[in-house]
């Protein structure tokens, strides 16, 4: 959908809204030549409040469903705060070593890089190097008596 949007002084063409692989829907404007994709919910929530968002807030969905864009469930919050909130949901998730089976805690970072990781097709996660190398081990031996 094309839209026109008057900017002010400028005039300017929206096209979207866009679901973006993520879920999330992203709108394309064009502006002065220049091509800029924004969040949808950002640009409905500017035009509520009638003023641009600074680099510094965000738009956070009160139920958490990033596809509910009502108006009603858009809220401005700071940008470090909204982190720090959606980092903690990560942080300390359970789950087993594929070795040893021993429970485990994974980071936030640890949660990102596993689940490029299982994309990716590689095994994990190891409670420790040593049950990583034994699991690698396994694995060669298993390969090995497969080619005999």
């Amino acid at each position: 959908m094309v839209k026109m949007a008057d900017t002010g002084d400028l005039m300017c063409r929206v096209y979207g809204p866009y679901k973006g692989r993520d879920g999330r829907y992203r709108c394309i404007i064009y502006k002065d030549g220049a091509r800029k994709t924004v969040s949808y919910p950002r640009m409905i929530l500017e035009k509520h409040i009638g003023r641009e968002l600074e680099s510094t807030e965000d738009v956070h969905h009160k139920d958490g469903n990033v596809e509910n864009n009502d108006v009603d469930n858009l809220e401005v919050v700071p940008h470090s705060s909204h982190c720090r909130s959606h980092a903690t949901i990560y942080f300390g998730r359970k789950t087993s070593c594929v070795y040893c089976g021993k429970t485990i805690a994974l980071s936030a970072r640890q949660e990102s890089s596993r689940a490029r990781e299982a994309m990716r097709g590689k095994a994990g996660p190891f409670c420790s190097k040593i049950c990583s190398g034994k699991y690698g081990k396994h694995i060669q031996l298993e390969h090995l008596s497969r080619n005999i």
